[in-house]
Formats: C-alpha cells, sequence, structure tokens
C-alpha cells in the first residue's frame, strides 16, 4: 500500500511537468535538437540523486561565501526538489527574493526565473502532499507565478511555460470538480476556442511544449502528459508517434503510474484520423517500441554507470573539466521504418503524391517523344 501511495504521489507530481531553470537548462537547450520520437523513447539525459546532492551542497558553500550569486540560488533549488524537497526548494527561492532586494527591476532575468522556479516547486509541493482541495491555494499561487514569469518572458523555454500553465489550471480543474476531460482534450479545445487575452496556442506548438515537459522536466513520469501527446499527435496527423506515445502511457501505467482521472477514455483519440493503426501497424509498433525502449534504457544506464563511478570519486561535470575523459557515447540502434501499411496518413499522402507526379512526369516524357518522332516522321516523308 505504501508503494502504490508513493507511486501515485511519483506520478502527480511528473504530472506538473516542470520550467526549472538551473545551470543545466541553458547547457540542455543549447545542445542540438533530438527527433520528436527519441524524447518519446527516453534518449536523452536524465540524472541521480546522487549528481543533485553533490551539487546542492557544493552551491550551499558558495552560497555561504556570496550571497549575491543568484543564478546559484536557482541552482540549489533546483537541486532540492529533484531530491524530492520540495519545501527546501520554495525556500532557497526566498533567499534569492531577499538576497535580489525589492528594488531590482522585475524585467531582470533572476525575477523571471525566480517566478517560473517558485510557481513550479509550489506545484510539485502540493501535488506531492496529495493535491487537495482545502490546500488548492498552493496551487493557486503556483499558477499566478507561472502566470508571472510568462507575462515577462512567453517564449522562454521554447514556450513550454504555456503549456505547464494550462497542464496546472487542468489540473485545478479536475481537482475541483469543474472537468473530467482527459488534459489532451483540454487544451485542443483551448487551441479550437481561445479565451480573450490567453496566449496563442497551436497544435505543432502542444507537440513541441509537451515534449519539452518531457524531456527538461519531470513529466517523463506522467501518464496523463503522453496521453495529451498521443492526441496532439493524432491531430497532427502522425499515427505512429501517436501510437508510441499512447504505447509509452499503457508503460508507465504498468509501472503503477495513474492519471489525474483515476481512469483514461481510450477512445478519445479515435476522433482524430491519424489514430487508427490497422492490425499490422499496431503489432509493427508495440513490437518496435518495446524493442527501442530496452535501447533507450539500456543507453541511460551506460551514462548513469559511468558517471556513479565518477562521481563516487569526489569529480561533478560542474566543477571538473576531465570529467567526461573516457567516456564513449552508447550506440543506439537504428529506428526502423513502418512499411506502407503502417505509414500515418501525412506521410501516404507524400508517398501518393510522390508516385503520381512520377506517373504524370512519366506520361507526358512519352507524350514528348512519340510527338517528336511523329514529326520527324512527317518531315521525312515531305522530302
Amino acid at each position: 500500500m505504501r508503494r502504490v501511495l508513493l507511486l501515485t504521489a511519483l506520478g502527480l507530481t511528473a504530472l506538473a511537468g516542470a520550467c526549472m531553470w538551473d545551470m543545466d537548462t541553458a547547457a540542455e537547450e543549447s545542445k542540438g535538437k533530438i527527433s520528436e520520437i527519441e524524447v518519446i523513447l527516453g534518449r536523452f539525459d536524465r540524472n541521480s540523486a546522487l549528481y543533485y546532492r553533490m551539487r546542492l551542497e557544493r552551491v550551499a558553500k558558495e552560497l555561504a561565501k556570496d550571497a549575491s550569486r543568484f543564478d546559484l540560488y536557482d541552482d540549489a533549488a533546483v537541486a532540492s526538489d529533484r531530491l524530492g524537497d520540495h519545501d527546501g526548494a520554495i525556500l532557497w527561492m526566498a533567499r534569492k527574493k531577499k538576497a535580489m532586494g525589492p528594488g531590482s527591476s522585475g524585467k531582470q532575468t533572476g525575477w523571471y526565473r525566480y517566478y517560473a522556479n517558485l510557481g513550479t516547486f509550489e506545484a510539485h509541493g502540493w501535488l506531492a502532499k496529495g493535491g487537495s482541495v482545502e490546500t488548492i491555494q498552493q496551487l493557486d499561487s503556483a499558477i499566478r507565478h507561472i502566470e508571472e514569469a510568462i507575462e515577462m518572458n512567453a517564449d522562454a523555454h521554447f514556450g513550454r511555460e504555456i503549456y505547464q500553465l494550462e497542464t496546472l489550471k487542468w489540473i485545478r480543474a479536475v481537482k475541483t470538480g469543474q472537468t473530467v476531460q482527459p488534459l489532451g482534450e483540454w487544451v485542443v479545445r483551448r487551441i479550437q476556442d481561445p479565451r480573450p487575452g490567453s496566449q496563442k496556442m497551436s497544435t505543432q506548438k502542444a507537440v513541441t511544449g509537451f515534449l519539452g515537459l518531457v524531456k527538461l522536466g519531470n513529466a517523463w513520469e506522467s501518464v496523463d502528459v503522453f496521453y495529451a501527446l498521443r492526441d496532439f499527435l493524432s491531430r497532427r496527423r502522425d499515427g505512429q508517434l501517436a501510437h508510441f506515445a499512447s504505447l509509452r502511457a499503457k508503460e508507465l501505467e504498468g509501472e503503477g503510474k495513474v492519471t489525474l482521472l483515476g481512469h483514461f477514455e481510450d477512445g478519445y483519440a479515435t476522433e482524430y484520423p491519424g489514430f487508427r493503426p490497422e492490425v499490422q501497424q499496431t503489432f509493427f509498433n508495440e513490437q518496435e517500441f518495446k524493442r527501442l525502449r530496452r535501447d533507450a534504457d539500456a543507453g541511460q544506464a551506460h551514462r548513469q554507470s559511468f558517471m556513479a563511478m565518477k562521481l563516487t570519486d569526489g569529480m561533478h561535470p560542474d566543477t571538473d573539466e576531465t570529467f567526461w575523459d573516457g567516456y564513449e557515447e552508447y550506440a543506439y540502434s537504428d529506428i526502423r521504418s513502418p512499411n506502407i501499411f503502417m505509414l500515418g496518413r501525412t506521410q501516404m499522402a507524400l508517398m501518393v503524391g510522390t508516385v503520381l507526379a512520377l506517373l504524370v512526369g512519366g506520361i507526358t516524357t512519352l507524350v514528348f517523344i512519340v510527338r517528336w518522332a511523329v514529326r520527324r516522321r512527317r518531315m521525312r516523308v515531305t522530302r
């Protein structure tokens, strides 16, 4: 029972996504973009508890010597949150606010990160404690702080905070009995019928935003987020990617993770023509997904093993330039392409279009050759 409650708390905390700012954020965003399918499979870097404990210990010592280094408060707070100490993360933000002082400009990067981080930590803390309606004022505070961050910089995190905010509002609506819509349906309705003064949303921006919450936040463990991704990808007519997102959600459910709704009506995405896998496609996707997920986990284990060896020796990538010396990148296996029966409608349309173009081009060329031959023959006859 205790394990079930723990998994539920972890799953709900993951649901809040995360637009957290620390020294890793810019480094990750500056890396080359990885594909959507790689994010869904889990082919992105994740760090261990020891990694964050060592960072927190170092940063706390540095701030004791120089309290004016505002960025270090973010590092300490995010490390605390990653370690499950959400109250400690909020306390670090209170220290940062005091250090910056009331006279600082609200447009400064330090204040934007303050609001973005504080709102995220408040949401995580509230959900980790069960997300009770009696204490929903903490979620309301989180929503206000994320809204303030968006007002300062709506394009930060490539717009992910807009979708984090929408997720928090959905959580509130579910908890207070105002909706029974799945997260994906909630966001789709906002795309179709935007509210006055709200940020402009689109299906593609929703895909990008939620994948960002998976890659740079906690949403890798969220059933609701992956079902929402399934809906957005299906709406975009990417049937195979939508199916992969659905399979990840089911994988999480198999591990004991739950949706905020407590159940999920699986028929919703079939409203979209992109999510209609045939028998052949379903079999291919499921087998390929399992193979690729095993491979992704092996890649993570490879990286974590190397890091653990260095971390236990007292080294840390924050401070040691030689930390990655000797590391060999894991060679992920190729992602196999499905056959023609397994293509999504967009890919099928492109293939049909290409075939038609070649056919028309071939007929045009043939007609030209025939006409040229006839003309040449006539010229010979007239001579």
